[in-house]
């Protein structure tokens, strides 16, 4: 069955990761 908790995991992970790029800058 899909698991919709690890989706959003992973978009909150990559939304972190993009604000993680924009604050090193």
């Amino acid at each position: 069955m899909f698991c919709y908790c690890d989706l959003h995991l992973r978009t909150l992970r990559n939304d972190i990761m993009v604000f993680s790029q924009q604050v090193a800058r």
